[in-house]
């Protein structure tokens, strides 16, 4: 993260301390309930979040502002039954990209800053994640961030799901997150 500080338009070292504490306040972690009657397992897909894409006169009238971002994940649980597994896919393309390019460079991609698009990912995702984790849909969560993507690429990222995962192993210690950096991967 330091390194990618002094490349500009992100956080200096002691704005990012101040929103890491802010993001991440002292977390006690959540007591699960194991409903052992719960049979089978759920998926969920989540590609092209694109967060902090700035789009105007959308084709399909869609809108990629935060609050709409935050309904349409939050309504995603809306379709989910209580089941022994739940297995969250997040294919990619979580933020629209780092200083309104592409990871290849060169392809402009109207975007909201990279502190904008890092914040409304953090905070929509952290709400997102307590309101699956504390719902009491399955017994077991298991989180598949996919980094490798051609908008927000390996760095940008990582870095918020590096945070992310951080926030979930202190917070609820029963799901197992994982961050893929890899292009093409497989799990079992």
């Amino acid at each position: 993260i330091l390194t990618v500080n002094k490349i500009g338009n992100f956080y200096s070292k002691d704005e990012l301390k101040e929103k890491l504490k802010e993001l991440l306040p002292d977390l006690k972690p959540y007591k699960q309930t194991i409903n052992k009657s719960l049979k089978n397992f759920s998926n969920i897909y989540i590609s092209d979040d694109h967060v902090g894409m700035v789009l105007k006169n959308s084709p399909s009238g869609s809108s990629w502002e935060e609050s709409d971002y935050r309904k349409r994940l939050l309504k995603t649980l809306d379709y989910l039954e209580p089941v022994r597994a739940i297995n969250l896919f997040s294919c990619g393309d979580q933020l629209n990209g780092w200083n309104e390019q592409t990871t290849r460079g060169g392809h402009i991609v109207s975007s909201l800053s990279n502190k904008e698009q890092f914040d409304i990912y953090v905070n929509s995702r952290k709400e997102y994640y307590d309101n699956l984790f504390t719902s009491g849909l399955a017994n077991i969560y298991n989180i598949i961030e996919v980094n490798c993507s051609n908008h927000s690429g390996l760095g940008f990222s990582y870095m918020a799901n590096e945070l992310l995962k951080l926030y979930v192993e202190t917070k609820f210690p029963y799901v197992n997150f994982i961050n893929s950096n890899e292009f093409i991967t497989h799990f079992e």
